[in-house]
């Protein structure tokens, strides 16, 4: 009988803490579901997408109690951008094509509207200057107003040289002065829309291989897309530290995605509504139990753009940059069923953390593995390591999540039953 009211009474002493753990990862849950929901826009530059998930964050940060880095929680900037909030629409063959699944405009594409004569040219000649030449001296009556498709279902078959040429119509490069280009493909390639970037020469759009073998002769197009000024904005907030109050521990996630494009709303459950969730249950936990240090919250827009407001952050500080002691970027924070890797893990100023980090794992087995990555500019702890601070990006390996930049990176797609671990293997190596 005593044995069994002890370990009764443990039972009741573990509930809370049991509870606290369960609850963390329920709520990320809700707050992954909430920013990836239709009002949301998907987080990008249409219809202010992320400016509404700005304005949840703040809310949340602000019922937790934590104190903003500036006025109403956010930091104000702008950059240039292509937005995609008007018409994107492909027929072919008399029968509309499903945006997002079927055909995808490229994210700087020029503008189009109207019916086109179609044009065929082999992926293979584009290594061949006299083939392209002849192409566009055969067709020279029709080709400013007609779009040329490229079958480049098999692009990883390519000559070295015709792979770059294909990169380089990608990339906006004019080679057949038509009126548009449409690529033929397997299933359509991630979303990006770049900031900054100059608008296409030509309409570029990519199609289901299989949907043009029959080689229709005309196509109809439409893509009312804009290029425009996008006011945005970080959102920024603290907790103080119990004893050092100037050194400082930093969380921070970009909360942007993709946004909208024409119909078709890219979530972003994976990327990087997760790590958003994340940095936001952070502020919440030390709300409620500060720490001997300041722990501070960044969750940055315009990452998607090219690292826009971790940049403009960088050069627009809000705090002293020296008094950092560590920082650690989360993105991509779904799955995880093979563990971890952390990018920048072997810098003379973040090598003690990693090496604490695969000790303490090894000691819990919070995750299955630890991997050490070289530094890269593929997030937001970039600027800041290139700084020269102590940044870390720490992402998930395997596992459920949606797919990269598209339509099926939902909330219902993906699954965060590490989630919990993994963010207590972090705090635990802070020493949180």
């Amino acid at each position: 009988m005593r044995t069994l009211k002890y370990l009764v009474c443990i039972a009741v002493l573990l509930c809370p803490l049991l509870a606290l753990r369960a609850q963390d990862s329920i709520f990320a849950r809700g707050v992954i579901r909430d920013l990836t929901s239709a009002e949301f826009h998907g987080r990008g530059a249409a219809y202010r997408g992320d400016s509404i998930a700005a304005t949840y964050l703040a809310t949340k940060l602000q019922s937790f109690g934590t104190k903003p880095l500036a006025e109403g929680f956010l930091q104000h900037y702008a950059f240039d951008i292509c937005i995609l909030d008007g018409r994107v629409e492909l027929t072919v063959g008399g029968r509309k094509m499903t945006q997002g699944t079927e055909f995808s405009p490229a994210g700087t594409t020029k503008p189009c509207k109207g019916r086109f004569p179609v044009l065929y040219f082999d992926a293979e000649k584009l290594s061949d200057d006299a083939a392209v030449a002849l192409f566009l001296m055969q067709n020279a009556k029709n080709i400013a107003k007609s779009f040329v498709y490229i079958d480049v279902s098999h692009d990883k078959d390519l000559n070295k040289t015709s792979r770059r040429k294909l990169n380089l119509i990608k990339r906006g490069t004019d080679v057949f002065g038509s009126a548009g280009v449409l690529l033929g493909v397997d299933a359509m390639p991630p979303m990006s829309i770049p900031a900054n970037a100059k608008p296409m020469d030509f309409s570029l759009l990519f199609v289901k291989s299989s949907l043009m073998s029959d080689k229709p002769k005309k196509i109809k197009v439409r893509v009312d897309n804009r290029f425009a000024a996008h006011p945005t904005q970080n959102v920024v907030a603290y907790v103080e530290g119990t004893r050092c109050k100037d050194s400082l521990v930093v969380f921070m996630g970009h909360y942007d995605h993709v946004g909208q494009v024409g119909k078709v709303v890219y979530p972003g459950a994976h990327d990087n509504a997760s790590g958003a969730a994340a940095v936001l249950d952070l502020a919440r936990h030390f709300a409620a139990r500060p720490a001997d240090y300041t722990t501070v919250f960044l969750f940055f827009s315009g990452e998607e753009s090219g690292l826009m407001g971790s940049i403009y952050f960088v050069q627009n500080p809000l705090f002293d940059l020296s008094k950092v002691k560590f920082m650690v970027n989360i993105d991509l924070f779904c799955g995880g069923d093979e563990g971890i890797m952390v990018f920048n893990a072997e810098a003379d100023n973040t090598k003690a953390f990693f090496a604490k980090l695969k000790a303490v794992n090894a000691e819990h087995g919070y995750v299955a593995d630890v991997e050490p990555r070289k530094i890269s500019a593929n997030s937001d702890h970039y600027p800041f390591a290139a700084k020269g601070l102590p940044a870390v990006f720490v992402l998930t390996k395997g596992g459920d999540y949606g797919g990269y930049h598209s339509p099926d990176d939902t909330c219902d797609g993906c699954q965060i039953r590490h989630y919990n671990d993994i963010l207590h293997l972090i705090l635990q190596t802070l020493g949180l």
